[in-house]
Formats: C-alpha cells, sequence, structure tokens
C-alpha cells in the first residue's frame, strides 16, 4: 500500500486479517551464527517482498547494508532446494515452503484484536511500526520518491466498526 500511495494512488489498508508469526523467516546453513556473518555471503530471497522487508529490516538491525551481502533473486519455492543443494547458505522464505526446512505458520488475527494493528505502536504488529520500516526500505531501494504519512496508507473506520 505504501508504494501505491506514495505514486499518489488513493488506496489505504482496511482489514488486517493476518500477520507474520513465524511464518517468514531466514533460513541460515549452520555454520552460520549470527547476522553479522552475512556479510560476502549469497542470499536467496524474492525482492520488494515480505522476505525481502524481513532480510533488510533484520540486516539494518545489525548494521548491514544490500551492498554487504551478494543477492540472489528466487522465489520462496526455489529457497530450500537451493540450500539443499549448497547453492546458498542463506534464504528467506515463508510458508507453505518454509515447512521444508522449519516448522512454523502465520497467525490470523481475530476480529477483536484487529484494532491495535492501526494503533500507534513501536510494535512492528502496528501498520505505524511496520509501515516505518517498509517505507523505508522501499525509499531506500528507490521503488518510491517520497515517504507518504502513515495515515494515509489506513483506514481502521471498517475494523473499529465490526469489533464493536
Amino acid at each position: 500500500m505504501i508504494g501505491q500511495v506514495a505514486k499518489g494512488v488513493s488506496h489505504k489498508v482496511v482489514m488486517p486479517i493476518d500477520y507474520s508469526d513465524g511464518g517468514d523467516a531466514i533460513v541460515v546453513a549452520n555454520s552460520i551464527n549470527k547476522i553479522s556473518e552475512f556479510k560476502g555471503k549469497k542470499v536467496g530471497y524474492n525482492p520488494l517482498s515480505p522476505s525481502d522487508f524481513l532480510l533488510s529490516y533484520a540486516m539494518k538491525v545489525n548494521g548491514l547494508i544490500e551492498k554487504d551481502i551478494a543477492p540472489v533473486s528466487m522465489t520462496p519455492e526455489a529457497v530450500p532446494a537451493a540450500m539443499a543443494s549448497g547453492q546458498l547458505p542463506i534464504g528467506v522464505t515463508y510458508e507453505p515452503s518454509l515447512a521444508q526446512v522449519l516448522p512454523q505458520g502465520v497467525y490470523n488475527i481475530p476480529l477483536k484484536a484487529m484494532p491495535k494493528a492501526f494503533v500507534k505502536s513501536k510494535d512492528t504488529t502496528s501498520y505505524y511500526a511496520s509501515g516505518e520500516v517498509i517505507a523505508g526500505l522501499l525509499k531506500a531501494k528507490g521503488q518510491i520518491g517520497k515517504i507518504p504519512a502513515t495515515e494515509a496508507t489506513m483506514d481502521a473506520q471498517f475494523v473499529n466498526a465490526l469489533a464493536k
């Protein structure tokens, strides 16, 4: 939504239906113990997807930038096979592909909990926090020229009405 609003399209998020609760994951070879060890290594992921956002956020928090890794563009479905064959030591994927390397799933948000996604918070389950991360990554990758106001990307009125 951030990319669309940044381009002048007046779309808004009106209902959160789920968020990753371990369904998205960065999977590493046994020889890698921390994110700082990603430097100089091949990392397979789908660009401009939740996998890309997860990887970029994890790297940012750990002082790395995209130029520190050797990105390999691939679908989430291709990550397990590429890792199993030894083509790359790090991959980012999600369910159902993740089940091939780790057991976990996605958390479906109950209706009563949905309004929390629209509340200002530093928790990444809030659109304010996750939107800030995603907008920053989109801008850094040149996908958007200007970061739109978070409020311009969402509208809680429908969820609030349904949750009553």
